[in-house]
């Protein structure tokens, strides 16, 4: 972020703060801004201070908390106090790459996905018969669940204008990232982009008008958030261990999920495939999942696909994010470097194939949500 967009976005974490406790944060806030808001305080705290201290600087996972901890499991079920891993360092700074985290990682049990492999057909498939039993388990045992997942928090944190400015800085990033190649795109996308009411119809408010129910999203489904269990002999299996990091979920549009794995994390190519026969593959997998309980899909194929669409021309935005979480080279040799340049270009191609193919089929079904 640019020292501007730092602050904006210190600002509204304060206006949120302030909003949910009137009054009693204001005189603390007022003394802490002046820190809060200096990036260049920021980069000291979080790196430049090892030179002054004499500390070694080395790798953060850049967002640990209980939430982002996985714990082994006893025999009989119960949780043990030994910790499993650690998850969700997309964050993780100080000059080592994200691959080079993963590469370490994956020398454990179990494997993380790898989000710049955009021809994962296999894994989709996959991922998409444990995501249909999730969702038959969901269908089947609403009493455990409705009703306690009706925050949609990342929409939540913001007001409209806020919002707004969370769209701006992910698409000046884009456009200064390969300036030109993103600029009719994104000018025909950003009112649909920016407009809140359409990103909480897309995200729960077209279930109703498309007669679906409104199940769990874990809210950041992608290959990075995924483990693969191992085999004994030290390779991975195509069985998934766990999906993970699951902060955000949320009830709402039920194929919001697969439309954030496939929109991240497969090249157009791929996508384009899968669109011709994954939805049946899900609903298949679905029918069969509920006939154990004696029940069956209260909705067809083609409203799932319609939902699904919705949901694309949403995180085909997201696309932009994954520049910033993968577009840094530091750290990396001559060789590496240009491996992940390589990796980069597929994924710019990735984005913009992405987004041109949001914007036909808004002009197919909400060409009112385009902009000019």
């Amino acid at each position: 972020m640019e020292d501007a967009q730092f602050e904006g976005m210190l600002d509204m974490s304060m206006n949120k703060l302030a909003e949910f406790r009137p009054g009693m944060f204001d005189e603390v806030l007022k003394k802490l801004k002046r820190m809060g808001s200096d990036k260049k305080l920021a980069i000291y705290i979080l790196r430049g201070c090892c030179e002054e201290l004499n500390l070694p600087s080395i790798v953060n996972l850049g967002d640990l908390w209980t939430n982002n901890l996985l714990w082994k499991k006893m025999d009989d079920g119960s949780f043990s106090s030994e910790i499993a891993a650690f998850i969700d360092f997309q964050i993780a700074f100080e000059g080592l790459t994200h691959e080079w985290i993963l590469n370490q990682l994956d020398k454990h049990d179990p494997k993380f996905g790898e989000a710049l492999n955009g021809n994962v057909v296999t894994e989709i498939k996959k991922i998409v018969k444990y995501l249909a039993a999730f969702h038959a388990h969901l269908l089947t045992k609403e009493q455990n669940w409705k009703n306690r997942f009706q925050s949609i928090a990342f929409l939540e944190f913001m007001d409209d204008a806020q919002f707004e400015i969370m769209l701006d800085m992910s698409m000046s990033k884009l456009v200064e990232f390969r300036p030109g190649m993103f600029d009719e795109v994104l000018k025909k996308l950003k009112r649909m982009g920016s407009d809140k009411k359409v990103a909480i119809y897309i995200l729960r408010g077209c279930c109703e008008e498309l007669n679906l129910p409104s199940i769990v999203n874990l809210g950041d489904l992608w290959t990075n958030n995924l483990l693969w269990k191992k085999i004994d002999d030290g390779s991975f299996s195509s069985e998934i261990a766990a999906f993970i990091d699951f902060q955000i979920a949320f009830e709402g549009n039920p194929a919001y999920d697969l439309a954030r794995l496939i929109a991240l994390c497969t090249d157009a190519e791929v996508r384009r495939e899968l669109d011709t026969y994954i939805f049946d593959l899900y609903y298949e997998n679905l029918t069969n999942f509920m006939a154990a309980s004696g029940k069956k899909p209260e909705f067809s194929v083609n409203q799932f696909k319609t939902a699904y669409e919705y949901a694309y021309v949403q995180q085909a935005f997201g696309l932009s994010m994954l520049m910033m979480v993968f577009g840094q080279t530091a750290g990396m040799s001559d060789s590496e470097k240009a491996i992940h340049e390589a990796k980069l270009e597929k994924l710019l191609l990735r984005g913009k194939l992405g987004m041109e193919d949001a914007v036909k089929i808004l002009e197919r079904s909400q060409p009112e949500w385009l902009g000019a």
